[in-house]
């Protein structure tokens, strides 16, 4: 080695570098030795005249772990993506596809005045009946109420003139139970006016079940939320 040239080797993770004689240029070195003519650079600022830099690869064991670990999390990914594809089919198959509202759909069918109109109708015909709620979440418009007794459905919606003049006589309906925490059951009833589906597009069309699978979800919806009056 020539006199005045200093040569020593610093050790990083998966690469070896050696300073030694040359030409004044870093070069790359791969692991057969060969130089990587792309990977010449000019040499750090400071150092000997007629030093090279050399650098090979060397054994990294954390490296070889962190591979590992790649590997195995794009494995997770790919399986949680197929997850979340199967899990949207089983919902969709499930729940259908909701609808959307139209633009020119009648106020007294729709969010801006059904509502009211239901309210009209309970308070005129059948004042002991509890109305919950509504859901104009979509269409149609879905009033909630819960269930007391015989006779009052066909009085509210067959014979009470704020129901029938709107609505006419077809209805949407579904109706069920409600377990309570005390262990007794309370019905509740889901009704709507059939005159929506005038105005409403099946957002699935090679689906003929999709209006029950929603109103279904809609259903699921309000009984997870249900309040009953014993507890």
């Amino acid at each position: 080695m020539k006199a005045g040239i200093p040569r020593f080797v610093v050790l990083v993770c998966g690469l070896v570098l050696g300073l030694g004689t040359g030409f004044g240029l870093g070069r790359l070195v791969g692991p057969d030795g060969d130089v990587t003519p792309d990977a010449e650079r000019a040499l750090p600022r400071g150092q000997a005249r007629g030093s090279a830099v050399r650098t090979v690869r060397a054994a990294c064991p954390e490296a070889a772990r962190f591979d590992d670990l790649e590997r195995e999390n794009q494995r997770l990914n790919t399986e949680l993506a197929a997850a979340g594809h199967i899990m949207d089919t089983l919902e969709l198959e499930a729940y259908g596809v909701a609808p959307a509202w139209p633009d020119d759909v009648p106020d007294v069918l729709g969010p801006a005045g059904f509502g009211d109109q239901v309210r009209k109708a309970v308070d005129e015909c059948q004042p002991g009946v509890d109305l919950i709620g509504v859901d104009c979440s979509e269409p149609p418009c879905l009033a909630v109420l819960r269930e007391v007794g015989d006779g009052w459905w066909n009085q509210l919606v067959n014979t009470c003139p704020s129901w029938t003049e709107p609505y006419g006589s077809g209805t949407t309906m579904q109706s069920g139970k409600v377990d309570c925490g005390d262990g007794t059951t309370e019905g509740y009833v889901m009704l709507g006016s059939s005159r929506s589906s005038e105005f409403i597009d099946n957002p699935s069309p090679d689906d003929p079940r999709n209006g029950m699978k929603r109103m279904n979800a809609r259903a699921e919806t309000w009984r997870g939320s249900w309040d009953c009056l014993q507890e």
